[in-house]
């Protein structure tokens, strides 16, 4: 075992050996194997070398050569410098880069297996030894148990190539072959460098600037004349050639970029040029002439500043009332004064915006890139222009604009004075007024000279502000302007705009001159006026006398025709134009008598309200001398004319003989009325006037007493003062003279005497104090004057109280006439009526009918005096309404016509005419009642000093209405449901309602009257009137009905609301002043035509598209008054 052991370790040892050795030869194969690798990649490395040298040197003297004699293009020459770049770039990383790295093991080397391959085929005796020991090697290491014997075969074969030098395989020497294809062209460079370098320089710098174009050398040279070849965006650019050498080519073409040849023009035999049109980009280009081109040129092309767009934002001045606006690229701009402006610009390839202002440059603000701003407030028209600049273009193309400026014009007025047609103090005013932006106020100022200095005084105008044209109508009374007699007053009218930015502007008109008369001209103005119409009215009453007398003359003529003829036809319309005559004749009357009470009323304001009631009345029954019944019987007659109707036509013409009998008495008692008017306002007036020159005497006699005192005061104007009252004193003493006149040619004057006593003594004073005061003592003439001043203060209140006497004499005198009218009036309803009861129970054979006719004659008889006593009276009370003597005339007719049917024994007939009279003599009962009522209402004021207005006969009518119905209600009681009125109570029934009747006539009287303004402040009467006749209807029909008393309790409730809404309507009219509540301006006509050329106006404006600007709707409007003013 020992044995075996020992020689395993023998054997063990032996293999360690023998692997030992083996890997001593394998790593110096492999170290051989490296060695060739080495020597392999140098022989590349040399090679490449070569190559590369060959490539770069034959490409480098190749296109040398080509480049010089050739002259390539641009882009061949630049296409073959990058290609030879390239290749030579290749061959250099290709050739010997790549095997450099490989030589120090870097990149991508070949393995052993291929090393041996090569050594194996360079090597006979090796061939596939070398390769199969390598293939071993890796078989040993992947077997196990027969590593050791591969091992040993491996060792074998590496003793055996042992002696073979590997790196013999690669020849380095071999490369000398090679060389001549590097030696050649360096060879020819170097004979080129010393024979001809020139080429080799100048093919080598054309070369290398490849993006120049070199131009061939020719017989002549190309000049180009332009400085620089420089040109802006959009512009044409001219390039201009000159050529020099002794053979010059006649024409010379530009070539561009693109290889396009344009023949240039021609300017002489050396000279050419060429226009590049609009250009948009840089260009390249050359010259070719004669088969030669010049060098290539760069034409370069500026980005051209420009301005693209912009906004205007105006902001007009704020009294405009205008929105701000934006417009877009608009330069011509139109604006008013002070509107503030802000242009903001949009631009390309700007650096500087100059804002040139009437040649002034200015530079905008810059806001960001391409975008600036400029501002300005526009005052006075102005030029601007717009130029933007660039760093590169500074000379840019510029756009000019102008501002015009719509100054604020001063406003424009114009009046035009209307006189009233009544008074000369009152003045009316139709003005137009105009701005071109607005209007802001409007005034009326007047000028008086006060302790001669001039005082101006304004009063404002309602006028619409902003408007900027406007009418306007002014009412001028020169009486609220406080101008005594005999002064002068300037005047004129003034407006003012609403210029915010110079401040309001005002226009007038001219001055004009008020002179107001004196006081003694007003007074004669007014005595003449009122006796025009005192000639007037009487001659108005002959007219309607003879018109009356000629009616009745055709009417008994008419009676004996069977038919109208053509004369008759002929006589009726003479007739009536006589008629219409009269109306036209009396409305002229009217209008004279209200001037005349108008300048009256002027020269005496402070007036008595007793005799401006009184006034009232008066004018009241002028306005009602005619009334729409007459005017309504003009028209019926007119048709029967025509229809040919005799009978009708007789009907007609004697009511209005009727008619105009009543007129002329209305006529004539309008007369005595005005005569009666004219009288107490004259001793009013003088009465007052007389108080008031005695409180100047008394203040003129305490100013002497005073001067008295200073001896160095002067006395010239106190003698002056006193002159004036002495004149005055004498004015006063002739009035009183015209006063005792005028009572004597009243019908019913009353006990006046001018107190001639006093008014002696008076003046004896007064000369006394002006004879001192000429002596220029003023001490002496204080005590005649204030002895002066104390008798006409006495003189004046005797003659207060002498007119008070008198009126209140007049008052009862008519009370007492009133009262016994009143009385003769029920005898007669009374009469009348028993008459009537008669009549119906007797039979027209019996010959107590004939007695009854007799008492009917004794009746009319009877209401004959109480006509006339009522027709006198009339002519002392105004209050009195011709409805009074009216209804006397109908009563006197329907009597007369009773009378003549009485003979015919025409009982039925006979009995209407006597309802007819019974009905007249109620409404006059009623009416006479009422007016007593005020007239002794009117004394119980005067004699308690209230002064209060009398009840309007509202009030009086409820009381009436009240005591019917209490009646109703107590024969209703005596009666069943359903049972009609016993036969006795029938009278009773017929007295009631003709009681209602005439309370519903008085009712219809008072509604036209008291809502005569239109407004019907006291409800709808007329409503109450009608339901007033149903119960008249039901009375006569003997009907007592539930219905009825209910009806009738409405009425007297309506009518309670009435009398209420009269005082609340009397408690207003309190509130007015005395002169308005008198006198009324009568500008009707101005104000319509002022109206008429305000809807002118209107309409105009209406027609107007609402954006039309306030600037043409001002010279629409101005063109359109032109029209006007042109028409008219």
């Amino acid at each position: 075992m020992l044995g075996k052991t020992r020689k395993a370790e023998e054997v063990s040892g032996i293999n360690v050996l023998i692997m030992s050795g083996a890997e001593s030869n394998y790593r110096l194969l492999i170290g051989k194997l490296d060695e060739f690798i080495r020597r392999y990649y140098q022989n590349l490395l040399i090679r490449g070398l070569i190559f590369t040298a060959a490539i770069v040197l034959s490409g480098y003297f190749l296109l040398s050569m080509l480049e010089y004699f050739s002259y390539l293009g641009v882009q061949v020459k630049t296409l073959l410098f990058f290609l030879f770049l390239g290749i030579s770039i290749a061959s250099f990383i290709w050739l010997i880069v790549v095997p450099l790295l490989a030589y120090f093991r870097l990149g991508k080397v070949i393995d052993h297996k291929t090393a041996a391959e090569i050594i194996g085929k360079h090597f006979s005796g090796v061939k596939d030894k070398l390769l199969n020991t390598l293939q071993l090697q890796e078989m040993a290491g992947r077997a196990e148990g027969s590593r050791e014997l591969i091992l040993a075969s491996i060792d074998q074969k590496i003793i055996d190539l042992r002696p073979i030098p590997f790196t013999a395989a690669v020849n380095l020497r071999e490369n000398r072959k090679f060389a001549k294809f590097a030696l050649v062209p360096a060879a020819v460079i170097v004979v080129m460098v010393f024979a001809a370098p020139h080429i080799l320089k100048d093919g080598t710098y054309r070369l290398v600037h490849y993006d120049r174009f070199f131009e061939k050398p020719a017989p002549f040279n190309f000049i180009l004349l332009n400085d620089k070849l420089r040109a802006t965006r959009n512009e044409d650019f001219t390039v201009r050639l000159k050529l020099e050498g002794e053979a010059l080519p006649n024409e010379v073409f530009l070539e561009d970029e693109n290889g396009f040849r344009y023949k240039l023009e021609k300017e002489n035999n050396v000279s050419f040029e060429y226009a590049f049109r609009n250009l948009q980009k840089s260009r390249t280009f050359r010259f070719y002439a004669g088969g030669f081109y010049s060098k290539e040129y760069g034409l370069e092309v500026l980005a051209n500043p420009a301005l693209m767009s912009f906004d205007v934002n105006l902001t007009y001045p704020s009294y405009l009332g205008r929105k701000a606006e934006t417009l877009k690229n608009t330069g011509e701009l139109l604006v008013p004064e002070g509107t503030r402006i802000r242009w903001d610009f949009r631009s390309e390839n700007t650096d500087l915006l100059l804002f040139i202002l009437n040649g002034k440059p200015d530079t905008a603000s810059r806001k960001e890139q391409g975008r600036f701003e400029y501002r300005l407030m526009a005052k006075e028209p102005a030029n601007y222009a717009l130029q933007p600049q660039s760093s590169q273009v500074k000379e840019a193309d510029s756009v000019s604009f102008s501002i015009k400026v719509v100054r604020d014009l001063y406003p424009v007025i114009s009046v035009q004075e209307r006189a009233d047609s009544l008074s000369d103090r009152r003045l009316y005013y139709i003005g137009e007024v105009k701005d071109d932006h607005g209007l802001t106020h409007l005034s009326f100022n007047y000028t008086r000279m006060i302790k001669g200095e001039e005082i101006t005084s304004s009063i404002p105008i309602a006028l619409k502000k902003g408007g900027t044209a406007e009418q306007f109508f002014y009412y001028l009374n020169t009486s609220d302007l406080n101008i005594k007699p005999g002064e002068s007053v300037s005047y004129y009218f003034e407006v003012r705009d609403n210029d915010g930015v110079n401040g309001p502007k005002s226009a007038r008109t001219a001055r004009m001159m008020l002179n107001v008369p004196s006081r003694e001209e007003q007074a004669a103005e007014v005595e003449e006026s009122r006796s025009e119409v005192k000639s007037k009215l009487s001659e108005a009453a002959g007219k309607a006398a003879r018109l009356q007398e000629n009616t009745k003359k055709l009417n008994e003529l008419l009676i004996q025709k069977q038919s109208l003829s053509f004369e008759e036809k002929n006589q009726v319309r003479d007739l009536i134009k006589q008629q219409k005559e009269l109306e036209e004749f009396l409305e002229q009357i009217r209008k004279e008598k209200q001037e005349a009470d108008l300048k009256r009323s002027e020269l005496s304001p402070s007036e008595n309200e007793a005799l401006r009631e009184k006034q009232e009345q008066i004018q009241e029954l002028f306005d009602k001398v005619l009334d729409e019944e007459t005017k309504k019987l003009i028209e019926e007659l007119e048709k029967l004319l025509e229809q040919n109707n005799k009978n009708l036509t007789r009907e007609q013409l004697q009511n209005l003989q009727l008619d105009n009998k009543t007129l002329e008495k209305e006529l004539d008692r309008l007369l005595e009325l005005y005569k009666q008017l004219e009288f107490d306002q004259l001793l009013q007036e003088n009465t007052d006037r007389l108080q008031e020159l005695a409180e100047r005497q008394e203040r003129l006699a305490e100013k002497a007493k005073e001067e008295a005192k200073d001896e160095k005061s002067a006395v010239q104007e106190s003698l002056e003062q006193q002159q004036e009252i002495n004149k005055d004193f004498g004015q006063i003493e002739e009035q009183l003279k015209k006063l005792e006149k005028k009572n004597q040619e009243l019908e019913n004057g009353g006990n006046f005497q001018s107190p001639e006593k006093e008014q002696q003594e008076i003046q004896e004073e007064l000369d006394k104090s002006l004879e001192q005061l000429q002596k220029n003592e003023p001490e002496k003439a204080a005590e005649p004057q204030k002895k002066a001043a104390g008798q006409m203060q006495r003189l004046a209140a005797k003659m207060q109280e002498m007119r008070q006497q008198m009126a209140g004499m007049q008052q009862t005198i008519n009370l007492q006439a009133l009262r016994q009218i009143l009385d003769n009036l029920l005898k007669v309803s009374f009469d009348q009526e028993a008459l009537m009861k008669d009549m119906r129970s007797v039979n027209p054979n019996d010959p107590l009918f004939l007695d009854l006719a007799r008492k009917q004659r004794n009746l009319k008889d009877d209401i004959t005096l109480v006509r006339d006593s009522i027709y006198a009276l009339s002519k002392r009370v105004p209050q009195l309404s011709s409805f009074v003597n009216k209804e006397t005339e109908k009563i006197n007719d329907h009597l007369g016509t009773a009378l003549s049917k009485l003979s015919d024994r025409k009982v039925p007939e006979v009995l209407a005419e006597q309802q007819f009279v019974m009905t007249s003599v109620n409404n006059l009962a009623v009416m006479l009642s009422e007016v007593f009522e005020q007239l002794q209402q009117q004394m119980n004021n005067a004699g308690s000093g209230q002064g209060e207005k009398p009840s309007q006969g509202l009030a009086q009518l409820n009381k009436m209405q009240d005591e019917l119905n209490r009646r109703l209600q107590q024969l209703k009681q005596g009666l069943k449901p359903g049972e009609r009125v016993p036969r006795e109570k029938s009278e009773e029934l017929a007295r009631l309602a003709r009681e209602q009747q005439a309370i519903r006539n008085s009712l219809q009287k008072l509604n036209q009257e008291l809502n005569k303004d239109g407004q019907g402040k006291l409800g709808n009467l007329d409503e109450v009137a009608r339901e007033m006749e149903k119960t008249e209807t039901e009375l006569y029909n003997k009907r007592i009905t539930g219905e009825m008393i209910q009806r009738q309790k409405e009425i007297m409730t309506r009518l309670l609301d009435a009398e209420k809404a009269e005082r609340e309507r009397d408690t207003e009219d309190k509130r007015e002043s005395k002169q308005g509540k008198q006198f009324t301006p009568d500008f009707s006509k101005v104000l319509e035509e002022y109206n008429k050329q305000k809807e002118k106006q209107l309409e105009l404006i209406q027609t107007l598209p609402p954006e039309v600007s306030s600037f043409y709707r001002e010279k629409i409007s101005e063109y359109f008054r032109q029209l006007k003013e042109g028409g008219e």
